[in-house]
C-alpha cells in the first residue's frame, strides 16, 4: 500500500501543482495570466489533496527530501526507502506526461519556451550567473 499511496499522492500533486502552473502561463488558456496568487492558491490545494488522498496509505511524504529525512532521523527503515522513492518519481512522471499531453495544444500556441519549461521546472526571474 505504501507504494501505491506514494504513486497516487506525488502523481495528484504534481498533476494539479504543475496543471494549474501550466493554465496560468501557456497561451490561450482560460487561466493565462491568472497571476502568482492563483499558482500559490492552486499548490496549495494540490499539496492537501494529495496529503489527504495518499496520507493514510503511505504517511504523504510526497517528496524525495522527506523521505530520506525520514530515514535520517529513524521514522523511517531504510529498506523502505527505495519503495517511496519509485513510487514518488513514478508518479511525477506519470503526471508530467499527463500534462504533457493535455497542454500540447497550448505548447503549439505559445512561443516563450520558459513559460513552457516553468511548466516543469523553476527559474530565476532575473539571471545572475
Amino acid at each position: 500500500m505504501t507504494f501505491i499511496g506514494e504513486f497516487i499522492g506525488t502523481f495528484i500533486l504534481v498533476l494539479l501543482g504543475n496543471g494549474v502552473v501550466a493554465a496560468c502561463v501557456l497561451n490561450k488558456t482560460k487561466a493565462q495570466n491568472s497571476g502568482w496568487i492563483a499558482i500559490v492558491l492552486g499548490w496549495g490545494i494540490a499539496v492537501t489533496v494529495a496529503v489527504y488522498v495518499s496520507g493514510f496509505l503511505s504517511g504523504a511524504h510526497l517528496n524525495p527530501a522527506v523521505t530520506i529525512a525520514m530515514a535520517v532521523i529513524g521514522n523511517l527503515a531504510w529498506n523502505q526507502v527505495p519503495v517511496y522513492l519509485i513510487a514518488q518519481f513514478l508518479g511525477a512522471m506519470f503526471a508530467s506526461v499527463a500534462l504533457y499531453l493535455h497542454y500540447y495544444p497550448y505548447w503549439q500556441e505559445t512561443s516563450d519556451q520558459s513559460a513552457i519549461l516553468g511548466s516543469f521546472a523553476t527559474g530565476p526571474a532575473i539571471k545572475h550567473t
